[in-house]
């Protein structure tokens, strides 16, 4: 399976097939967009300096989303010959951007290079984890997903 990065035009062609329904009218939500700013998360200060944060901004029903979530996440400095810790999502497709920091997704046990700006897809039961290269900086990411529920499979060594 090859994994790469793609273009910020091809996760927003994604991400409209995702919100596109062929629902009923009574059965679609009153809610039609929501504009996310990642510029905004990217500059804000982790409240918990040194552990790894989560701020969900698209949830089902909050929004009115039916079958597509998504977060903000923020991964603190790496420290040197840390081991990935690996999982994986049975069903779930996942869309990473990386907002500040350099990262590495490891996929499979192959390392993929990740810059800000640069998007890379996980399809379903592909091992994986995002990892902080830095040991100063932190690494802020948003990430959208479906299905939205709980599938998350820890690997372990």
């Amino acid at each position: 399976m090859q994994v790469a990065p793609m273009a910020l035009g091809s996760m927003l062609g994604i991400m409209a097939s995702l919100f596109s329904s062929n629902l009923p009218a009574q059965e679609k939500t009153m809610v039609t967009h929501k504009v996310i700013s990642p510029g905004e998360f990217a500059k804000a200060t982790n409240p918990k300096p040194g552990e790894r944060q989560r701020v969900e901004i698209l949830q089902p029903g909050a929004e009115g989303t039916r079958h597509l979530a998504g977060i903000f996440a923020a991964i603190p400095p790496g420290k040197p010959g840390q081991k990935p810790q690996y999982h994986y999502h049975q069903n779930r497709e996942s869309i990473i951007q990386i907002l500040a920091g350099d990262a590495t997704e490891m996929v499979d046990g192959k390392a993929v290079p990740l810059k800000v700006g640069d998007v890379i897809y996980i399809a379903p039961g592909t091992k994986h984890t995002l990892m902080n290269n830095s040991t100063t900086e932190e690494v802020k990411y948003m990430e959208f997903y479906s299905p939205v529920v709980p599938d998350v499979v820890q690997v372990k060594d």
